[in-house]
């Protein structure tokens, strides 16, 4: 399967399409849609977007297939 970046369970937009292999403003497009929900996917400490390595690990196995089909 995908590998997130190692070392870290909060990954930045950049990381997060890095891995997905999206272009970052796809991922902002997903976070405006409500598919990556604040709180759930991502958190933003102090303004900054941090994603939650499990959650898109769960959302890669759950929603990609239905996402891009």
């Amino acid at each position: 399967g995908e590998c997130a970046p190692a070392g870290s369970d909060l990954l930045s937009v950049d990381e997060v399409a890095g891995w997905l292999r999206y272009q970052p403003k796809t991922i902002r497009n997903l976070m405006w849609k409500g598919e990556f929900n604040l709180g759930v996917h991502y958190i933003k400490p102090r303004g900054r977007v941090l994603f939650l390595r499990q959650k898109i690990e769960e959302w890669v196995r759950e929603d990609r297939a239905d996402t891009l089909e």
